[in-house]
């Protein structure tokens, strides 16, 4: 899936925000409030946190849209791990791993290596999650 991405750059860390990915989670904000506040623009500062830290946070984004590159990256797994499919309580399928998504026609649909897929069938990104389900109650 193609779109717009955000950065944010230190010399320490760089992130990357992919908003049509986002599903709100706000994990982000809720594990590093000092460095992403959905109500401050911009509203990643990378200054209020070590790199680390940052880095830790990310990594529970469960959609993939805040990923993280420069010093200290993630290494390379070079024995990298089955597709994982988990299937959030009332929510998104969380998709992470090497995998392909295409779209009804066989056309390939740009992702990460994480996607949270929408199962309310309310998005309006489909076949992305973008949080419809929170308003719509689903139960799943």
């Amino acid at each position: 899936m193609a779109g717009k991405s955000r950065t944010y750059a230190t010399s320490e860390i760089t992130v990357i925000w992919k908003p049509d990915i986002c599903i709100h989670s706000e994990n982000c904000a809720h594990g590093l409030p000092k460095v992403f506040d959905p109500n401050r623009r911009p509203w990643v500062d990378l200054n209020e946190a070590e790199a680390g830290e940052i880095r830790q946070t990310i990594d529970n984004c469960p959609s993939g849209a805040l990923s993280y590159g420069k010093a200290e990256a993630k290494p390379a797994d070079t024995n990298a791990p089955e597709v994982e499919i988990n299937v959030r309580q009332n929510g998104p399928l969380i998709v992470r791993g090497e995998f392909k998504l295409t779209d009804a026609q066989g056309k390939a649909i740009e992702t990460s290596d994480t996607a949270a897929l929408c199962r309310c069938g309310a998005s309006n990104k489909k076949p992305f999650c973008d949080g419809a389900h929170k308003s719509m109650d689903f139960e799943g």
